[in-house]
């Protein structure tokens, strides 16, 4: 083993991970994950003896592609990457491509892309088999790094056919000199279908008859003769027309032997957006914080990728991606700024070596882009989508207005001044004129647009949802919004509690969360004032019920109820109007329960509403001063305290202890002797 190459390798990764790690935001973890991963692969390549692979799952625009594609940059690999979209494969061979792929790359470390990976699926909604969109066996080359060979060249003859028909050549006095084919010493009877054949030019005084990519492919056939391509380039470029024919001949027996392309030391990504694992996938609403999707993104673990590819793929199928699953998180806030901030930096570098003039943005465009750019669950390309709009777009105007107003600036200050962009012309610290650019700020536009009535109604109804949650349910919401631009919503509340365990005698709390912002409404504005905006919180409260009662056992009725169907035949459906008027009962009861919550806490509610009706939004911390000045029944302390109960472990270690002596193991009861002997002497000791 070569030590002094393997601790260059293991450097190299090294740098590698530093240089991801400077141009990428928000993945700390991730590139260490892959980096730590691709690691065997690139040191001891040697040794594998299958595909190595690495699974990358993400929400779309979080760099998944960008990464391995900088990565192969780095590795200086571009040779050996070969990238496919398995959303678009109707019109390829992946076959085919991956024959190419081993005819024109020299090594045996191949790096295979497959995107997109969730269109690979052979599973349909209704969990049954689809239709392939091609012939390529995607399992048996993830298992194996073999596949089906598609001969390629432009011949498209196997080497057997190409024998034949050059052993006739020669009959009729072909000639090859050092591997080439001088087209005037070429007999006329064949000398025309030479030409047509190589598709040579009229200048051509001579053709290879094997180009490189041909010779690549043959050289892998003679590994055991040839170590690399330039050793096969030495005898081929020394050969005569009955040397290439005995190769041929040769090369068409190792064909017969080798029907499959092997690709057994390639590193394999697959890629894919896994909406079923990142259920925040689906939600468009630019007003919600960043930072709360990226705290949800990191509870997902390898159990929901693996269930969500279970919606998928068959089982055999999701064990071939093997363990190596790197589960990307949601962009945070930081993240996003960092990417602007960078952007920018880009921006301004390329300006100055343009034009020899310094540009500088203010804080002002900082957060205008980061407000109208910012759509939490579609990742990054949004945002540069409003950087290049927004800012790329108009630096044009802004140079086209300094030449023809005779402008000699040194500095362009960028500012925004309502929803305009105003560039500063300076020199030597003097301003010397400001030029205004209307800019059309699509999501601020829809936050401006203010119906003092809508605002009221919404800022009351999402209020009573946040006081029902912080009394009943001692969960203070991240994020209140009363003017959303989200086009299903006008505002919304938002947590992002995790809720792994749901107990019976939370039913009731949960379901008056649901029914409180009407009820808030009708507390405030008056029971024939409630709005029509509650639609989906009742939806939300009947399904929570239904599935709780129908499908848990939280009801009276014993058993798993549902529609019976070919999907699910094994349910009970002859008591569901029972069910149903057991959850109407307790749907009835969560009403009453949130309006005595909010009568009693009619100040908070209030003061909520007035902060969300001037503000527009209100974060965890402004609810926590909020409940400290003016919530009656209940304290920041007292909510803080429960957060970190562990009701359901603690029950189980009481219950143990109690257990009667008598029915403990006897080295049970001794141990439990021995332990109370010593308490009862320890201080005698």
């Amino acid at each position: 083993m070569d030590y002094k190459e393997l601790m260059h390798k293991q450097k190299q990764l090294d740098e590698i991970k530093i240089q991801l790690n400077k141009e990428f935001f928000g993945i700390h973890q991730v590139i260490t994950q892959i980096m730590d991963t691709i690691s065997p692969w690139y040191l001891f390549n040697h040794l594998q003896e299958s595909p190595l692979i690495v699974n990358l799952w993400g929400l779309t625009g979080t760099g998944k592609t960008a990464l391995v594609k900088r990565l192969v940059e780095l590795l200086d690999k571009k040779q050996a990457f070969f990238h496919f979209d398995m959303g678009d494969l109707s019109n390829k061979s992946l076959n085919r491509e991956l024959s190419e792929a081993l005819k024109v790359y020299e090594g045996d470390d191949y790096i295979i892309c497959l995107d997109e990976f969730q269109h690979a699926k052979s599973k349909d909604e209704m969990n049954k088999e689809t239709k392939i969109k091609t012939d390529f066996n995607i399992w048996n080359f993830l298992d194996t790094g073999e596949f089906d060979f598609s001969s390629i060249g432009h011949w498209m003859k196997p080497y057997i056919s190409r024998y034949d028909s050059l052993k006739t050549w020669i009959e009729y006095g072909f000639k090859l000199e050092n591997g080439l084919v001088y087209i005037n010493q070429q007999p006329q009877k064949i000398r025309g279908y030479i030409k047509r054949l190589f598709e040579t030019e009229e200048t051509d005084e001579f053709v290879e008859f094997f180009d490189k990519s041909e010779r690549i492919r043959i050289s892998k056939l003679f590994s055991d003769r040839f170590k690399n391509i330039f050793e096969f380039d030495k005898f081929y470029f020394n050969s005569n027309e009955n040397d290439i024919l005995c190769l041929l001949f040769e090369a068409s027996r190792k064909e017969r032997e080798q029907e499959k392309g092997k690709m057994k030391k390639s590193l394999v990504f697959i890629l894919g957006n896994l909406d079923e694992a990142y259920r925040m996938s689906e939600n468009f609403n630019a007003d919600i914080s960043a930072d709360a999707f990226y705290k949800i993104s990191l509870r997902i673990n390898i159990s929901d990728i693996k269930y969500a590819l279970k919606r998928r793929f068959r089982n055999e199928q999701i064990a071939r991606l093997g363990n190596n699953h790197v589960i990307y998180p949601a962009l945070s806030e930081r993240a996003f700024q960092k990417i602007i901030e960078v952007k920018l930096q880009s921006i301004a570098t390329k300006f100055l070596e343009y034009t020899q003039i310094k540009l500088e943005f203010s804080d002002s465009i900082f957060n205008m882009l980061f407000k109208n750019g910012v759509y939490p669950t579609q990742g990054v390309r949004p945002l540069l989508s409003s950087i290049k709009t927004y800012i790329d777009a108009k630096l044009g105007n802004i140079l086209t207005y300094m030449l023809e107003n005779e402008i000699s600036a040194n500095l362009i200050k960028m500012d925004l001044e309502k929803n305009n962009l105003i560039a500063t012309y300076i020199y030597a610290d003097e301003v010397l004129a400001s030029h205004k650019l209307q800019l059309d700020l699509s999501l601020e536009n829809i936050r401006s647009k203010t119906n003092n009535n809508k605002k009221a109604v919404t800022a009351i109804h999402e209020a009573g949802h946040a006081v029902v949650s912080i009394v009943l349910l001692k969960e203070i919401p991240s994020q209140l919004n009363a003017n959303s631009t989200d086009a299903e919503s006008d505002g919304f509340m938002f947590s992002d509690t995790d809720h792994d365990i749901i107990a019976k005698h939370q039913l009731l709390k949960m379901l008056a969360r649901f029914l409180a912002g009407l009820e808030a409404e009708a507390l405030i504005f008056g029971e024939s004032n409630i709005t029509l905006g509650a639609s989906s919180d009742y939806q939300q409260a009947t399904e929570f019920a239904l599935k709780a009662f129908r499908e848990s056992g939280m009801g009276g009725v014993l058993g798993y109820h549902q529609k019976a169907s070919t999907q699910n035949p094994f349910t009970f459906e002859s008591k569901l109007l029972h069910i149903e008027d057991e959850v109407m009962k307790l749907l009835h009861e969560a009403k009453l329960k949130a309006r005595d919550i909010l009568l009693n806490e009619k100040t908070l509610l209030l003061k909520i509403a007035s902060f969300l009706v001037t503000n527009n939004s209100m974060n965890k911390s402004d609810l926590e001063n909020h409940i400290e000045g003016y919530a009656k029944s209940i304290s920041l302390q007292s909510i803080k305290e429960d957060e970190g109960q562990n009701f359901y472990a603690q029950a189980l270690q009481n219950a143990v202890t109690q257990i009667p002596k008598e029915d403990l193991a006897p080295d049970q009861k001794l141990a439990d002797s021995l332990y109370e002997f010593l308490s009862l002497n320890k201080d005698q000791a």
